[in-house]
């Protein structure tokens, strides 16, 4: 499935559309709905559709320079559901703009064109799961080396949406005890099963994910979560 092909489907579901926290560069609109475009060149810079589509500028954003579309929470959680990783082809290559590329792919693109690339670029897997503390600029000196540092393990490459690490224990997270919610973010199971017991909200976004606590049950399988996979 392409971003095409997920763009279409989302696209009849009417489900909150709301990018919580982000705020278009050029109109100032807060929050963004449904689609962000994201810069990848520019360190924190997000347009909204209506000025992407005018391809509006900045003093240091420029018209030319890699855009990613991303689609809110919600939709994202839903055209993603069920796919494997290889399958998730929604990244675009922040040195020259191809797009539609799994995490693979791109890897495998900028390792045939831009191993030796340097500037400061956006990673387009961080970006679109905010990841946190990685949203901005990568401190890699190249987006390939982010990649294999920060998106891989003993299994080939991974969409880590956490950093590899539950924000509730503040712990490293195995792929056997992860739990993740519908706003993307992943968890210990355990733990996060304790948190939802007491609020109803994502620790780390801050979205409502628990619509009824009151029959949240305690064994790990809880309707509002479910298994991450890699």
């Amino acid at each position: 499935m392409d971003v095409k092909a997920i763009t279409k489907s989302v696209q009849k579901l009417s489900v909150s559309n709301i990018h919580s926290g982000i705020v278009c560069g050029k109109c100032a609109t807060d929050p963004i709905e449904g689609f962000r475009y994201a810069c990848l060149v520019c360190e924190d810079y997000d347009l909204c559709t209506e000025c992407y589509q005018k391809k509006s500028t900045s003093e240091d954003h420029r018209a030319f320079h890699p855009m990613l579309p991303i689609l809110a929470p919600d939709d994202l959680a839903k055209a993603l559901k069920n796919l494997t990783t290889s399958q998730v082809k929604i990244f675009s290559c922040p040195y020259c703009g191809d797009g539609d590329l799994a995490i693979g792919k791109l890897a495998a693109h900028c390792l045939e064109y831009h191993s030796h690339k340097g500037g400061k670029v956006r990673c387009p897997i961080c970006v679109t799961f905010s990841v946190p503390d990685k949203k901005r600029w990568i401190t890699e000196d190249t987006l390939l080396l982010h990649l294999l540092v920060d998106h891989q393990n003993k299994d080939g490459y991974v969409l880590d949406l956490n950093g590899n690490e539950c924000s509730v224990c503040v712990e490293q997270i195995s792929t056997d005890d992860s739990k993740q919610l519908v706003c993307g973010h992943v968890f210990h199971g355990n733990c996060i099963n304790l948190w939802l017991r007491n609020k109803s909200t994502c620790p780390m976004c801050r979205k409502d994910v628990d619509c009824n606590r009151s029959r949240m049950p305690d064994s790990d399988s809880d309707s509002d979560l479910a298994e991450i996979e890699f």
